[in-house]
């Protein structure tokens, strides 16, 4: 889900909260936010489909059900039990909280990696102009001014050659992201990289976690918020692994069994959550152990901002350097090699 519709998506769920606590209908709040909101188009189209659905007879979740690319699965599941028990307005303020803070955390991310991606494009850029330079330089010298033409355009070919493949990657990208065996494959690879790995390991439990305890909360089978609760974790890999687990609820057993059997979760976690079945508290053990990995994220996140973008910095500033020192070598050396012999 790209910013703009998050934003929207969180913005509809807080004035439909609103107005709902406010003693507004759920067909009049529609229409209001259908007359007044400043929605995207997408949004808007499916505001308009979603209040015909409701005054011709539909729950607000069997209408939002319709619109799977906009409303994800565990939201309209989770509308849907506060619907039964009476607590819309709730839900839909507890979603917002929860939107909030992801879109928070992505926002940080992106503000961590900001500064390694300005040095990552100067260093593709510099690598190729060191030779540009030393050609353009020819031009200006009284001989070989037709060798040096030559060579610039020759230059100029290699910058060009030097860009193609990322181009190329770039272009295989934006075509297969949306293929979901290209995308397992690329998150599953992303799982070998060090400190990376622990990071999207980290986030993915969370959010597994998280939607695991609020589905609970909301009185809905294990087997189905464990399928659900899977789906949403970042890296599809670690999510189907973790779906793969959720057919041993057919079996009758309980939350701690599956995860014992479930290599992600540490034997803390395990312990917290037997604590919980026997104490009827499942979901707040679950969201529990959902704020420690939340914790854990946080803190990979402060570090990855902290020690990335110095990293970044050293080795643009190491190839700057040789760039500079190769061309002084190479004018010393041409001196060196222009002076009378004194033997």
């Amino acid at each position: 889900m790209n910013v703009k519709k998050t934003k929207d998506l969180l913005l509809f769920y807080e004035e439909l909260s609103s107005m709902i606590t406010g003693g507004l209908a759920i067909v009049e709040s529609l229409g209001f936010l259908r007359k007044e909101g400043n929605f995207s188009q997408e949004i808007m189209s499916a505001i308009c489909h979603i209040e015909k659905d409701v005054v011709e007879g539909a729950t607000l979740s069997e209408a939002l059900k319709k619109h799977v690319l906009i409303f994800p699965q565990w939201h309209v599941v989770y509308i849907s039990a506060a619907e039964k028990s009476g607590k819309l307005a709730q839900a839909l303020s507890d979603l917002c909280v929860i939107m909030f803070r992801q879109f928070d955390q992505r926002e940080e991310l992106k503000k961590s990696l900001f500064w390694p991606k300005i040095y990552f494009i100067v260093f593709v850029m510099i690598c190729p102009f060191q030779d540009l330079i030393a050609v353009a330089v020819a031009l200006f010298q009284e001989d070989g001014f037709g060798v040096a033409i030559i060579q610039y355009f020759w230059a100029l070919f290699y910058i060009l050659l030097w860009f193609m493949p990322i181009l190329f990657l770039r272009f295989v990208y934006d075509f297969l992201k949306d293929d979901q065996d290209c995308k397992m494959t690329m998150d599953r690879m992303l799982l070998y990289i060090p400190f990376v790995s622990k990071l999207l390991r980290t986030l993915s439990l969370y959010q597994f976690l998280q939607t695991l305890a609020i589905l609970n909360k909301a009185g809905q089978s294990p087997y189905l918020t464990w399928n659900i609760a899977s789906e949403v974790c970042s890296n599809k890999w670690i999510g189907s692994k973790l779906k793969e687990k959720g057919d041993l609820f057919r079996t009758g057993i309980d939350f701690a069994s599956v995860f014992s059997q479930t290599e992600q979760f540490s034997p803390k976690m395990i312990s917290l959550i037997k604590v919980g079945e026997k104490s009827g508290s499942t979901a707040d053990m679950l969201k529990k152990c959902a704020f420690f990995y939340e914790r854990e994220y946080e803190r990979y996140l402060n570090v990855l901002g902290k020690v990335l973008p110095k990293f970044a910095y050293l080795a643009l500033s190491a190839l700057i350097l040789f760039t500079v020192m190769s061309g002084i070598f190479k004018y010393v050396t041409k001196m060196i090699n222009s002076m009378p012999s004194i033997f």
